[in-house]
């Protein structure tokens, strides 16, 4: 890779989407007002649409701590530096694990351990001050989004420093979790089953990303693009460049 790759799935509106939790896809439709018609094929000036999306469902997205709280925090007030090195691993998610995860695990779970995350971050040349991490158990954009971190595997996420994670699953917590989002939790240093008012973090989560194929396991500098909604999530463009092309750490 001698370029910027993108982790971001492109959100085709007419056509294939990742999708979560039973969401409706993401839509999009012709703007009209009066005897203005959005679309140079009907007719129109221009093209001007409406686009409807629940950017947690529908698209690659980063989410900040406002996901669990009360208050309204928003994911485009976290400070996040333009450039920062990320660790690129590859996983293979498995049911068969002794890790903890709450509520409950099931034996057909595709759960990524803290064992199979520690190999993989070892292999692929783990350091001390490595801020961002991005984990990859899958060769293609769509398909089985099920895979999901123990609350073990996300432990170690936080234990190794990483502010930022990427993951190409609908979340990191398990989808019928009963709303423990216990991952989440961890993450952001929440206590669990708590109702939580107010807090401050500048970690992010980012799920629904596609690590292509020619991006190998390793240690990169990250240009994640966040669109600037006043909202807990966001659609958002992770980028990768070659950290050679940089002197990040």
């Amino acid at each position: 890779m001698q370029k910027g790759a993108s982790l971001a799935i492109r959100l085709d509106f007419g056509g294939q989407q990742v999708s979560a939790f039973g969401a409706s896809a993401a839509t999009s439709q012709v703007y009209r007002a009066g005897s203005f018609v959005g679309s140079v094929a009907e007719g129109g000036p221009c093209n001007c649409e409406i686009y409807t999306l629940t950017p947690h469902c529908n698209a690659t997205h980063t989410e900040c701590i406002g996901h669990l709280t009360a208050e309204k925090i928003f994911v485009c007030d976290v400070e996040i530096p333009l450039l920062t090195t990320c660790l690129v691993v590859s996983v293979e998610p498995d049911g068969q694990t002794s890790d903890e995860y709450y509520p409950r695990l099931s034996p057909d779970d595709k759960v990524v351990s803290a064992d199979a995350l520690h190999a993989a971050m070892q292999r692929a040349g783990f350091q001390s001050g490595i801020r961002a991490l991005a984990v990859r158990t899958r060769n293609e954009p769509f398909g089985d989004f099920s895979a999901f971190f123990s609350n073990d595997a996300m432990r170690l996420i936080r234990r190794s420093g990483f502010e930022h994670v990427l993951v190409d699953f609908a979340s990191v917590d398990k989808a019928d979790d009963d709303g423990k989002l216990s991952n989440h939790r961890i993450f952001w240093d929440l206590p669990q089953d708590s109702r939580i008012e107010s807090a401050k973090s500048q970690r992010t989560i980012t799920e629904f990303i596609f690590v292509p194929q020619d991006v190998s396991d390793g240690l990169y500098a990250l240009n994640l693009q966040i669109a600037p909604f006043m909202a807990d999530a966001a659609p958002s463009k992770p980028v990768l460049y070659p950290l050679s092309t940089f002197k990040l750490i």
